[in-house]
């Protein structure tokens, strides 16, 4: 499902599908016992750039410094009449170009750390997924069902479209949110915005998961029991090399008397 107007594009595929290290086992624990995702903030991405918009403006001065003194309000709802008309003759005088400049940088001061990103692929089978992500198959990949609740876009690998501060902000103002550069188009990634931190989800989202090659032993009996303690029968399957075939196959594990 495409949005008018816009680039973000509704993903119509069955299932998503995160990928996982146990370095610290405690976020796979959250998701399979507590069906708690995490949504990180901007600083906690991989990529500096990710989530962060370029700005452009052209429309009258007066437009952006209604925008700003809007915003100025929003976060001191006490100043006065005069006190505004005060901060609104200093930005004017800063001139536009100036202005934008500042904006950007008190823009992204504002919500670096507002927005909350969960990431996901439409790949489940990806070995470079595997290897960033999967901690080189010592992790796991979980598959979570397409619900129709789950508001996300899949991400737009292409330039960002420049931002325009607005009083009424859409989906196409927000595009910057889903977009990264081309040369991360093999994630075939898929993204949720909301607020930072956990964030609760039915049980019943999670359909299988999937074992890496490499797991250790250890690993692997800690996230058993934490499938063996979850209301809702999620499948688990292992990775391993196939000899005979020379490719990546996954065989279902038996859960009975976990």
């Amino acid at each position: 499902m495409k949005y008018p107007d816009t680039r973000l594009i509704r993903p119509s595929s069955p299932s998503f599908f995160k990928y996982g290290s146990l370095e610290h086992t405690e976020r796979l624990k959250q998701i399979l016992i507590d069906n708690q995702f995490y949504f990180s903030t901007q600083s906690q991405l991989n990529d500096p750039d990710e989530c962060l918009p370029i700005f452009s403006y052209d429309r009258p001065l007066e437009e952006l410094l209604n925008y700003l003194c809007a915003v100025h309000l929003e976060e001191n709802p006490n100043t006065t009449a005069a006190r505004l008309e005060k901060i609104r003759e200093d930005w004017r005088l800063k001139g536009k170009n100036r202005l934008i400049e500042e904006f950007g940088k008190i823009f992204i001061n504002m919500f670096r750390d507002k927005t909350g990103i969960l990431s996901l692929s439409m790949d489940g089978e990806n070995t470079v997924l595997w290897a960033h992500y999967g901690d080189n198959h010592k992790g796991y990949c979980l598959e979570i069902c397409n619900d129709p609740s789950i508001q996300c876009f899949e991400v737009i690998y292409d330039e960002k479209t420049p931002f325009e501060p607005s009083a009424n902000l859409d989906a196409r103002s927000l595009e910057y949110l889903y977009t990264k550069q081309p040369a991360w188009s093999y994630e075939k990634e898929v993204r949720v915005i909301d607020v930072p931190g956990p964030k609760s989800f039915p049980p019943e989202w999670i359909l299988s998961i999937t074992l890496g090659r490499y797991i250790s032993k250890e690993n692997k009996m800690k996230v058993l029991g934490w499938i063996s303690r979850n209301p809702i029968q999620v499948t688990v399957k292992q990775a391993f090399y196939n000899e005979s075939t020379q490719k990546l196959e996954y065989s279902v594990i038996d859960l009975t008397g976990i």
